[in-house]
């Protein structure tokens, strides 16, 4: 697959991290990482499951 002419398609097949995480410092982890499930139409019990999976459950109430 040629990856300029399927920018998309093959960012979903290798991973994509953007080099500057784009945070809302006023949020809180879990609320940041909902907001951007909800984006994605991504379930908040699949953002749990994936806190407890990634072991950041002592982080989710910070800031």
């Amino acid at each position: 697959m040629n990856i300029s002419d399927h920018q998309i398609e093959s960012k979903k097949k290798i991973g994509f991290l953007l080099e500057n995480n784009p945070l809302y410092l006023e949020m809180y982890v879990k609320e940041y990482l909902q907001f951007v499930a909800n984006i994605h139409k991504i379930s908040e019990s699949r953002v749990d499951e994936v806190i407890e999976l990634v072991g950041i459950t002592p982080e989710k109430s910070k800031k």
